[in-house]
């Protein structure tokens, strides 16, 4: 399916993904994450059957920088370790005030876990 609204041209743009709780261990949730046109980061998901769902924000994204570069990682599964379903790994990275805020997805939303050290 497709998304309620167009992500815009050259919006910065970021991805991550989980095994389904309580699934056959072959679905996956989805979530993108990209920076509107007035500088807010919006989700989109999909964790379900029922299609993408958003965009939506949240808190932990408020102040983020214009423009700002968005990166999330998704947990290892490689030599034979499973995906897992709401993985602590779930965790997003952008500037916010010229700081670099990280985030998590705790499985029902999103929490500012607190700033990364550059120095």
């Amino acid at each position: 399916g497709s998304f309620s609204e167009s992500i815009p041209p050259a919006a910065p743009i970021a991805a991550f993904s989980t095994l389904r709780p309580n699934d056959d261990k072959s679905s996956l949730n989805i979530y993108i994450l990209f920076q509107d046109s007035s500088a807010t980061v919006q989700v989109v998901w999909q964790d379900d059957d029922s299609g993408w769902k958003g965009p939506s924000t949240f808190s932990a994204f408020n102040g983020a920088d214009n423009g700002t570069s968005i990166a999330c990682l998704t947990a290892s599964s490689w030599f034979n370790v499973p995906l897992q379903a709401n993985s602590d790994m779930s965790r997003c990275y952008f500037q916010a005030g010229g700081a670099l805020r990280e985030v998590q997805n705790n499985g029902t939303g999103w929490e500012v876990v607190g700033y990364v050290s550059v120095a």
